[in-house]
């Protein structure tokens, strides 16, 4: 009496074979335990990555810019390779922790004349600090780094800063 053997479909080159160790790689995460693609699918693509497989290394950019230079590449997630380089991540970051678009954000940045809200001078970097308040978490405007630090220092708190113009009146030469 023959026995069937059962039959895989190869989703890369669309061939039904003997659903066994011979023809696919086992992969525990399926449910027959073996891998979508059989062993001479795999063998060409871990052969040739451009086509069909992971880039490599060397070829990686960034999503955001394009930058290409794998020293300027953000921390990965467990060991992967991140999707942006360092300056992107934190912009992306950023972004995403004041729930702002990268539109939202240039409609501010030229609304301002790409100038400080507090100073009215362009930062001596492209890097900008969004200002929100603490307490309602509200965006007030684009402010150079060291404008955001003195309210920081300041706690937000404008009797701190009449305080410290007072001072200044006062010991001002």
């Amino acid at each position: 009496m023959d026995t069937i053997i059962p039959q895989k479909y190869c989703l890369k080159c669309q061939e039904n074979l003997p659903a066994t160790t011979e023809y696919f790689h086992i992969n525990s995460h399926t449910v027959d335990n073996l891998h979508t693609y059989c062993k001479k699918c795999r063998q060409v693509r871990k052969e040739n990555p451009q086509k069909g497989g992971r880039p490599r290394k060397k070829e990686w950019s960034c999503i955001m810019c394009g930058e290409t230079d794998l020293t300027k590449v953000a921390a990965g997630y467990k060991g992967y390779r991140a999707s942006y380089c360092k300056k992107c991540e934190s912009k992306r970051s950023t972004l995403q922790k004041h729930g702002l678009s990268e539109q939202e954000l240039q409609a501010m940045f030229e609304s301002q004349f790409g100038l400080c809200a507090i100073c009215g001078k362009a930062p001596k970097s492209d890097k900008w600090c969004i200002d929100h308040c603490h307490t309602s978490g509200v965006i007030r405007a684009l402010l150079c780094y060291p404008c955001n630090h003195i309210l920081g220092m300041a706690q937000d708190n404008p009797e701190i800063l009449m305080k410290a113009i007072k001072y200044l009146e006062l010991h001002s030469s």
